[in-house]
């Protein structure tokens, strides 16, 4: 049920700009492309692409849904790149400021998409529970 159901929803706000989306949308869009590009290509991916945009925003997004400790490892992956906040919006700045990362840094992404793989909170659970108490937010 559960994955039927965040595809439904990734589907239906696909249509949405992330402008147009509400809150509690926003917080499933951050989530659903956190978890998309970490799981491919892992955080130096997430930042380099178009959902790097957004990322200052995603650890309060995974707070929102009750995954603490996978905002704190987004947290330390924010901190670990350094990027000021201004320049997240500025797509060609931010993909010059991560292409430029120093081998230290790329290599504490690394553990961290290596603590991100082993899912220390349940981000499929906790939205599925998160989109159904906010479900007038969501027509699926």
């Amino acid at each position: 049920m559960s994955e039927g159901l965040l595809f439904a929803v990734e589907t239906s706000l696909s249509r949405l700009s992330y402008s147009e989306q509400s809150s509690a949308q926003r917080v499933f869009t951050l989530l659903w492309e956190l978890e998309a590009e970490v799981n491919n290509g892992g955080f130096w991916q997430y930042f380099y692409n178009l959902s790097g945009e957004h990322a200052p925003e995603a650890p309060d997004a995974l707070r929102a849904i009750g995954a603490n400790r996978c905002a704190s490892l987004v947290d330390r992956a924010l901190t670990a790149v350094a990027i000021l906040p201004e320049d997240y919006a500025i797509e060609d700045r931010r993909r010059e400021i991560v292409n430029g990362l120093t081998s230290e840094v790329r290599d504490s992404l690394n553990e961290l998409d290596t603590e991100f793989y082993t899912y220390p909170d349940n981000l499929s659970a906790l939205l599925t529970d998160f989109i159904q108490a906010h479900r007038y937010e969501f027509s699926i």
